[in-house]
Parts: structure tokens; sequence; C-alpha cells
């Protein structure tokens, strides 16, 4: 079954009816609407074509075939006007061999998760924000907003066909997707660098560290606004570098704590995250003194291999 999964229309019957032309183009089986179908909420502007009596009506036309959980914005009076369920806080969809737990996200989310089992899914809306983020054995999923996307995303939808989710823009442009399946060396286009006994995984923005003995995620080692660019490992694996929007460098060792924004600790370094922002295109060079990279535009810059500060 072919399912497209979207969220937060808040009431834009502009993109509600791009949203269902997409559906169409796709062919899906399913609408899955992860909440804030009607009202645009206290804290968003106005979308686009604000007219909840619009989406009602174009929503309505479709009821045998959309599923949707509730979201923070959506209330029971919205239940009166609308004719398929709305109210239910989670849903369960299998993939493959996992199970996918589809709720909002305003009550369970990546800081506060439900109860799951190794390998499930957690697909949320509520951020207005894209995301494919492996954390320990579980994956945290969202398609971002269809009207009011948030830190520069684009407004879109995630496809489930089987065993494979694939992000795309409300256009149908692709950029994004996630297999269900273990991974295997012949089906990772995705490899940044690889060592003896790791690799790195970019997906979408986020940077993955793998065991390459079977294929085990180990941590989350960078979190790019963007796609990340380049990495390198250590030949003696000690540390890794990944770049695109600046520069992190993670050091391979226990506890392989998560890498989390804007906060450096003993297990990374960051630099040119934010302010003046080092746009880096690729690593060209590591030293026991510096790494070395290709910015945007085509300067080199070097930064001191232990605190990233700038070198000559």
């Amino acid at each position: 079954m072919k399912i497209l999964i979207a969220s937060d229309i808040h009431g834009s019957a502009k993109y509600c009816r791009l949203l269902l032309d997409a559906y169409e183009k796709e062919n899906a089986d399913r609408l899955f609407l992860l909440g804030d179908i009607l009202y645009h909420g206290p804290r968003n502007d106005l979308p686009e074509e604000y007219d909840p009596k619009q989406v009602i009506a174009l929503l309505n036309a479709k009821k045998e075939q959309i599923y949707a959980v509730r979201g923070n914005c959506d209330a029971e009076v919205d239940q009166l006007v609308l004719d398929f369920p709305i109210l239910a806080d989670y849903a369960l969809i299998p993939a493959g061999e996992r199970m996918v737990y589809a709720t909002h996200g305003h009550v369970y989310n990546k800081e506060k998760l439900p109860p799951m089992k190794p390998g499930d899914i957690l697909l949320c809306g509520h951020t207005h924000v894209p995301a494919c983020e492996e954390f320990g054995e579980n994956v945290y999923m969202n398609p971002g907003s269809v009207s009011l996307p948030k830190g520069g995303s684009p407004r879109g939808y995630i496809v489930l066909d089987e065993d494979k989710f694939v992000w795309k823009t409300l256009e149908g442009e692709k950029y994004n997707e996630f297999s269900v399946l273990r991974r295997t060396e012949d089906d990772m286009s995705g490899i940044l660098a690889e060592s003896e006994n790791y690799y790195i995984l970019g997906n979408f923005e986020n940077v993955s560290l793998y065991r390459k003995s079977d294929s085990k995620f180990i941590t989350c080692v960078g979190d790019f606004y963007g796609d990340p660019h380049d990495a390198y490992i250590d030949p003696e694996e000690r540390f890794c570098v990944t770049v695109g929007c600046g520069i992190i460098k993670y050091n391979l060792c226990e506890p392989f704590e998560k890498y989390m924004y804007d906060r450096n600790t003993p297990q990374w370094i960051e630099t040119g995250r934010e302010g003046d922002i080092e746009w880096c295109d690729r690593i060209d060079e590591v030293t026991d003194e510096y790494i070395a990279v290709s910015l945007e535009g085509g300067a080199r810059k070097k930064f001191d291999i232990n605190t990233l500060e700038p070198v000559q």
C-alpha cells in the first residue's frame, strides 16, 4: 500500500489543494494527516488563502481515503465538520517489518518518547521541520508542514511505499529517502566516509556513525542546516570530521555521546556554525596540525586540528 503522509495544513486552502494534487499524482492509496488541519494556531501567522471552510470541503470529498491523528490545534468542534475521524492521539502503521508510531508530536516526541520497541519509527508533525534521524535503535521522522514550513525547509510530504519513505516537496521533487530494510554495502549511496571499522552516512541534515561489521547505528555525529557535504575518518579512528554549514570534529571514543548543536563537549568541537558561517564544500587535507577545507566560492582555509581556530 502506498500512503502519502502530510501535516500542519493549518487551514490553507491553497496548500490543501496542492497537497491533494500531489496525492493524485502520486497515485497513493491513502492520505495520512498528522494533525493541525483547520486552525492556524495563535503562534503562527495566517497561511496563504486561509479558508478553513474550503479545506473542510476539499478533505471531506476524500473522506474514505483519509486517516488522521489529532494535533494541538484540533478540537472537538473540528470533528463536527469533518467527515473522517481526527481525534485519535496516535495510530500504528506497519512498514516492512517495523512499526510506525504516528502522532502529532505535541505530547509524544523525541524528548518524550511513547512506549516503543527497538526498530520502531516515531512519526510526528508539529515542528514544521522535516526530519529523518536515527536515535539508538529507533528512527524519528517528520514530513514538515504543508503550509507553514520553518527553518528554511520546503513545503512537502512523505510517501511511504511498502518499506521505503521518500520526502518530497509539494511540487513532487524528491530530496530524501529512508528504507526500513537493513542497509548493505551495495545500497550505501549516502556514505560520506569510511574506515576499517566505521562508516559515516549522510541522511538529509543528519550525519550518522555506523559500525561496519554489522551496519549497526552508533550515534549522530553531526546535524547540519542543509545537507552535509563531506566527511573524513582518521586512519587510526581517533576522530571524524564533517563539513557543510560549518565544521564538526567528533572524537571516536566511548561513550559516543549524541551530537547536540551549539554545545562543545569533550566528545566534539565545532566552528563556523552561526554568525559568520563557514560554508564548506569539501575537506582537502587533514594533518596532525590542521584541517584544510574548500569553501563555497573556491577559497581554501585551514583550522587548528585541536581547537578548530583559523590558522595561516
